[in-house]
């Protein structure tokens, strides 16, 4: 790989590795908006919704 372009996905992948997700962004705004005891629903929604996606991507990985 040139040079070039192994600093440009250096810099690509820094910048989405630091940059906050769409969970994030949402349980921030609520927390904001509504306080911490009605965003905990959120974020357990949010992370269902993660172990979800993870058992299903697991149970396509097995067949």
């Amino acid at each position: 790989m040139e040079f070039h372009t192994w600093v440009a996905f250096l810099v690509a992948s820094i910048f989405i590795a630091i940059s906050p997700g769409s969970g994030a962004v949402l349980s921030m705004s609520h927390g904001l908006a509504y306080g911490v005891r009605q965003t905990s629903m959120t974020i357990l929604g949010l992370q269902l919704g993660l172990v979800m996606i993870l058992l299903i991507a697991g149970g396509g990985a097995c067949r």
